[in-house]
């Protein structure tokens, strides 16, 4: 896709954009977006399509302390039919409260999947899971992100179709990570069991604690069946460790 810049003072005031940010409009469309900072086009596996960053990186997370992006797509890969290759996984937005996925195989197959999100969020770039070992990879796209905290969906296909994987009751089952000081949320895997750490601030201002659940995925299913207590830990402890990665490839 090419971008071309184009001055619109409308536009900039509109959407509070200042110093150091630039309006672009999206070719054959009357749509446009503002972006801080560079701008990385790749269209290789393994690079994450058109992207933009300042300061941290550009994978969910803000490592780097600077702003998060902002961009009309975002574009990574993603081996989700175990036949052991990488197809394009594209996050797009479709309106101010829902994004669409769309799934490029190398056959010319496409397959898209519509989630709700926060109003205005600009599209994240999905994290990459295996978090059952087996069949293909999961998917988590963001749903929200606020100062502190963000919250994911897991999408996993099944029989030639994607769906939202869901917990008890075939409630929508969300990760959670951050939580600012007085909380603290996260996700990690051990093996192919997946865990959620729940904890708040003591009253003390200094330590946490909270709860450890355990999950097995099933399908498009999250099974329950163990839970952990703890309390007095430091917010450096690694019970409350990220550990994203771990649940990764």
């Amino acid at each position: 896709m090419r971008l071309m810049c184009g001055p619109s003072a409308q536009f900039r005031q509109a959407h509070n954009l200042g110093g150091g940010r630039a309006t672009f409009w999206l070719p054959g469309t009357n749509r446009a977006f503002g972006i801080r900072g560079d701008i990385h086009a790749s269209k290789g596996p393994g690079d994450r399509g058109v992207r933009t960053r300042r300061g941290g990186r550009h994978d969910g997370t803000d490592s780097g302390g600077g702003a998060m992006s902002t961009a009309a797509w975002v574009t990574t890969y993603a081996n989700v039919d175990s036949r052991g290759g990488d197809e394009r996984v594209t996050i797009r937005d479709v309106s101010e409260t829902q994004h669409e996925m769309v799934v490029t195989f190398d056959d010319g197959t496409i397959e898209r999947y519509r989630f709700d999100v926060m109003e205005g969020m600009a599209p994240r770039t999905p994290r990459i899971t295996d978090i059952d070992g087996r069949d293909g990879e999961e998917v988590l796209v963001t749903t929200s992100a606020g100062a502190n905290t963000m919250r994911f969906r897991i999408l996993t296909r099944a029989e030639g179709r994607w769906l939202t994987v869901k917990g008890s009751g075939n409630r929508v089952f969300d990760l959670w990570e951050g939580g600012g000081m007085s909380a603290a949320s996260r996700y990690r895997c051990e093996g192919t069991t997946l865990l959620t750490v729940n904890a708040t601030l003591d009253s003390n201002g200094r330590t946490y604690s909270g709860k450890v659940n355990k999950y097995k995925l099933n399908g498009a299913k999250v099974d329950w069946f163990n839970t952990t207590s703890f309390s007095g830990v430091a917010k450096n402890d690694p019970v409350l460790s990220y550990g994203t990665g771990s649940c990764a490839r």
